[in-house]
Order: structure tokens, then sequence, then C-alpha cells
């Protein structure tokens, strides 16, 4: 997880506001603790905080690339099949980083590149040679992308927190907020960032802006099919595409680890994990969270019949994963909630 945000002025110079531009910084670090970075030209201020996966000294952020800048948050799964399509049309690449793919992609092919990248993402590239900034969104809006205009000033961050960090931002309730808070609370309209004149990019959006003019495109709609395959067939291929998935999202230049919770999702992520690592003669490190005097608590129900603990255990000693318990008093979740 990265953080990313940035101000477009057409107005004004930018250079005097440095102090501002590390305070929103600030608000983003538990995002990317690892470095941050900004790059500053007249009118346009981008800003960075990354939690470093992939190439670790080379990655860093903001990326430009001739007149274009990138700053993103994601993870693409199929970074090496677009860096070969890449660099059989001539292009160098100088880093082993998604950024510089991303980057590259959107340079060659513009827009059209969303349709190429498998993945979870938010980015904004900037053409200064243009003076134009594009934005974009992931197709299922995993990785959140917020927006707001103030006196004709463009700002955007990947929390609402960094906006607020901007002194003309103000954080307004209006009816709209409180219909929301009230009945779909904790959830929210899409594109609303429930404060008054803050949106969000949805999933699946990108956006456009240059000589004050902004624009939102639609790239990617979820479309129901008829489902022609045979039981046997659907077997095959749903296990085919989660265990890519999975494998897809281990490539990592540091540690990984996965959360296990007995359920059906965690331990089928981690059995398939485990087992990959163990043919590369690695061992996976799990995590599972537990209350401490759960068993004497713990009261059968429809959705959950049993304890998750010896579901836990089992896949423990079915992977031999590297596993850590981390128990909880019921006073460490009030106090994290408050």
């Amino acid at each position: 997880m990265c953080g990313i945000a940035g101000i477009l002025d057409e107005n004004h110079h930018l250079e005097n506001q440095q102090v501002i531009f590390n305070d929103m910084i600030q608000t983003m670090k538990h995002r990317g603790p690892t470095s941050d970075g900004l790059y500053l030209e007249d009118h346009v201020a981008l800003m960075h905080t990354r939690l470093a996966i992939v190439d670790v000294e080379k990655g860093l952020q903001p990326m430009q690339i001739n007149e274009y800048t990138i700053i993103y948050n994601g993870e693409c799964y199929n970074t090496e099949e677009l860096r070969h399509d890449l660099e059989e049309k001539g292009i160098v690449f100088h880093t082993s980083s998604d950024t510089e793919v991303i980057l590259h992609a959107y340079i060659y092919y513009k827009e059209n590149c969303l349709q190429m990248i498998n993945g979870i993402f938010a980015f904004a590239i900037y053409d200064t040679k243009e003076k134009s900034l594009f934005l974009a969104r992931d197709p299922m809006g995993v990785k959140p992308l917020f927006y707001t205009f103030v006196d004709q000033i463009l700002l955007f961050a990947s929390e609402i927190k960094t906006l607020l960090a901007y002194p003309l931002v103000r954080a307004i309730i209006d009816e709209h907020s409180i219909h929301q808070i009230a009945y779909l609370g904790p959830g929210r309209i899409s594109g609303s960032g429930v404060f008054k004149n803050i949106y969000e990019i949805k999933g699946g959006e990108y956006a456009t802006y240059s000589s004050s003019s902004f624009q939102i495109h639609p790239y990617y709609e979820l479309k129901a099919q008829p489902h022609t395959d045979s039981y046997d067939e659907t077997i095959e291929k749903v296990k085919s595409l989660v265990i890519d998935a999975i494998k897809r999202q281990l490539v990592s230049d540091v540690k990984i680890g996965a959360f296990l919770s007995g359920g059906l999702d965690s331990s089928i992520i981690c059995a398939v994990a485990a087992n990959h690592y163990k043919k590369e003669g690695k061992q996976l490190s799990t995590f599972s969270l537990e209350f401490e005097e759960n068993d004497l608590y713990f009261i059968p129900n429809h959705f959950q019949p049993t304890s998750d603990i010896p579901y836990i255990d089992l896949m423990v000693d079915t992977f031999k994963t590297n596993h850590t318990k981390i128990k909880l008093k019921s006073a460490d979740l009030i106090d994290a909630l408050y």
C-alpha cells in the first residue's frame, strides 16, 4: 500500500506551499512508511508515500520519464508480460518496478493501457508538455482515489484526510452526508466522499484535466453473461483462476505473510501460497488473531457453528507454516475503536 496526492492550480504558483505539502504527506505516512517524495512545478505538486515491495532501491516515486511524471499506488500482476510487450517495441527499462512499466504503458498506449493492466491501482500522470493530468482507478475500485475542487484548484488523494490537510478544503456535512451516515454507514454512495464537495473516481473510471476542463470516462463495466460451461469445466476454470490470482500476488522483493482465520477464503489462499513456497524451498509465514478466553465465551450460531481455532491449527499442521498467534483482550479492541 502506498499513498498518492496532488494539486493542480492553474492560477497560482505553488513553490511557497511546501510546508502544506509536507503536512499532506504526513497524513499518508501510515500508507507508505518506506519513503516519500514530492514533485513540484509552477502549478503542480505531486506527492507520494511508498511501501516498497518490488525494486526497493530504484522504484522511488514520483517517477519521471521525459515530460511524464507518475505517482502510483497499486500492484500490477502482469508486469512481466507488459514489460516484454513494451521491450519488443524498443522501450528500454531501468528498474524492475511495476511503476516504470505502468508509466511506459501509458506513454505508449495512453488511456488504452488500462485495458491491458491486470492489477489493483490508483495513479496520476502529469504531462508537462501538454500541461495535463491523467487519473485512473482499477476496475473494481480496490485502491482509493478521492478528489475535490476549491477556488478552481483540483486536489486529489488516496484518503480524504489528506485533502482536508490543505487549508482551503473544509470538512462540511450536509443533508446528503447525513443520509449516507444514517442509512448506509459504514457504506456510502459510489462516487461520494460523504463530505460536501468531496468525490471519488469510481472503480473502472479515469479522469483527465487540462485547461480547466475536468472529464471522467468509464473504461470498464462488469457485465453478466450466460454461463455455458459444464460443472466439471466450471470447477477447473474457477480453480485455475483462483490459483493464478494468488500466485501472481506472491511476487515480491520483501517477505510475504498471510492472515489465516480458519475460514474457507484464507485457508485456500494459504494452501496455494504455502505449496508454491514449498517448491521454492521457502516457508510461508501466517498470522491469526484471537481473543483471550474465547473458548469460555464462544456461543455457536448458524453463521458460525464452531470456533475458528481448530481450523487454524489444522491448516498450520497440514501446510507447516511459520505461524504466529496474536491474542487480544477485549480492552484492546475497545481502545482501538476509540
